[in-house]
Formats: C-alpha cells, sequence, structure tokens
C-alpha cells in the first residue's frame, strides 16, 4: 500500500562504494518519479567491528557506527501541500492541526495583516517556498549491532535522525528511533 500512496514510483539510483580495511564509504545519487520527480543524494560512511569468539567460543559480534548525511530538496513536497489544498480544502486543517510551527507563523502573520486568511497565508508558504534549493535535508547516526551464536543472531540498531533546513511549516525535531530482530540459520544440506 505504501507504494500506491508514495508520490514517488520510480527511483533511478547510482550508488558508488569505496572499503578501505573496516571503514565503508557509500555515496549514492538519485532521481524519483512519479506524481512529483525530485533529484537527491546521500553520504554515508561507517565503521565495521568484527570480533569472533565474542562472550563465547563461536560466538561473532558486528558493530558498525555510522553517519548519514542526505541531500535534495523540497519543492516536490511544497507543491505535493499546494494541489492537495487546491483538491480538498480540509487540507489546510491537517496542515493546521499536526504543525505547532505552523499555527505560530500563521498567528504572527495574521498580527501583521490583520484581514488575512490562515489559508492564503498557507497558499503564499507553499507557492514562495515551491522553489526550493538542494541543500542538506537530514543527518542520521546509526548504531547497529550483529550478534551470532552457532545459527541464532539478534541484531539490534540504534538511530538518531537529524532533520535540516526543514521547511517551517514542518517540525524540526530529531527523532530516536531503533529496530531489532532475531535471526536462525537452517541448513538444507
Amino acid at each position: 500500500t505504501s507504494v500506491f500512496n508514495s508520490i514517488f514510483a520510480n527511483d533511478f539510483r547510482i550508488d558508488v562504494l569505496y572499503n578501505m580495511d573496516n571503514v565503508n564509504l557509500n555515496v549514492s545519487a538519485g532521481y524519483l518519479t512519479g506524481r512529483r520527480n525530485t533529484f537527491y543524494s546521500t553520504l554515508n560512511c561507517n565503521y565495521l567491528f568484527d570480533s569472533d569468539n565474542f562472550l563465547k567460543t563461536g560466538g561473532m559480534l558486528s558493530l558498525q557506527p555510522g553517519i548519514d548525511v542526505n541531500f535534495g530538496n523540497y519543492e516536490y513536497l511544497n507543491l505535493v501541500y499546494l494541489d492537495q489544498t487546491r483538491q480538498n480544502p480540509g487540507f489546510y486543517d491537517y496542515l493546521m492541526d499536526n504543525s505547532p510551527a505552523l499555527r505560530k507563523y500563521i498567528s504572527r502573520e495574521i498580527i501583521k495583516n490583520p484581514g488575512t486568511t490562515p489559508e492564503e497565508i498557507i497558499d503564499r508558504i507553499l507557492e514562495e517556498r515551491a522553489q526550493d534549493q538542494f541543500k542538506i535535508t537530514s543527518v542520521t547516526f546509526g548504531l547497529p549491532l550483529f550478534y551470532m551464536i552457532k545459527d541464532l543472531g539478534i541484531n539490534i540498531g540504534l538511530y538518531l535522525f537529524i532533520p535540516v533546513n526543514q521547511p517551517d511549516y514542518m517540525s524540526g525535531k530529531a527523532v530516536f528511533y531503533f529496530n531489532a530482530g532475531l535471526s536462525y540459520n537452517f541448513d538444507l544440506n
């Protein structure tokens, strides 16, 4: 369902990966197409720590701290939001309900120009920002960990996502998230 809901249908991308000892450097550049189009790039650097016989004979630990720096623009998002407000006037309320920063901005603008409506302000913001420039859009610090003993594997990843240069109607708060999983290798021979 995410493919049907996405504004992008295709991702044309090129990746260049360089490994030197335990350092991995990856540079990606891509072009997303669909209802809107946008160019993006990513720079990823991580370091791989491996340890055999960790905690127990046969135990293997892999730790790979790294950083991702993402580049792009928000022109496509501004235009999608503008399309949504033109097709569905209730989308103005959705934007205001989900963005405290937008509500503050609208309040300040109404004080400056008392006859202006929130809808006019939102339209102006989206139209002005539709010509967004290519820049850093986010930085992510990651700490994935994988431990395997015999055929059982456990993985845990800790991540800190920091939005950068966000439009003022979006939250610029950093987000911490994690993932975890178990795996088991079956030998079919």
